[in-house]
């Protein structure tokens, strides 16, 4: 309880650039694969070494940039919630509202940016593996399968 106003700092405002990293090195992922389909001759000069470095650097930055609220003189707290299963746990604030709407607010209209880009890349890869109807039915159901796990 003594450290609840650091603990809750760090939880609210550590927690959205690492979700965001995520998404973003996922969307690289994604973004990698569709270009090794839709242009297999020209993807090595597409995604070189520098232009991987670049991306990840950029992502990373991102993430440094997003964690400097943790300076901010921002006050944390909790407070107790009773879960449905009957347990007791800390819900971890931040006291001042503003700050906490426009942070959070930043970090899931990005996320969601990325998000959307990579169910648009998956969808144009499962457009273009129709293209190869040499594939039997449970192969290509298996790869489409395969991608929606991701």
């Amino acid at each position: 309880q003594e450290n609840a106003e650091w603990i809750a700092r760090f939880v609210v405002f550590q927690a959205s650039p690492l979700c965001v990293l995520g998404v973003f090195f996922h969307s690289i992922i994604g973004l990698n694969r569709l270009t090794a389909m839709l242009f297999t001759m020209h993807h090595r000069t597409i995604w070189t070494a520098r232009t991987i470095k670049t991306l990840h650097f950029i992502g990373w930055i991102f993430a440094f940039i997003c964690s400097l609220p943790l300076i901010w003189p921002v006050r944390g707290n909790f407070q107790y919630v009773n879960s449905p299963f009957g347990e007791r746990g800390i819900s971890f604030i931040i006291l001042t509202g503003r700050e906490n709407i426009l942070y959070q607010g930043m970090a899931v209209i990005f996320g969601s940016l990325l998000e959307l880009i990579i169910l648009i890349t998956y969808f144009v890869i499962a457009l273009n593996a129709r293209k190869y109807k040499a594939c039997t039915a449970i192969v290509f159901r298996t790869t489409i399968a395969s991608m929606l796990m991701c």
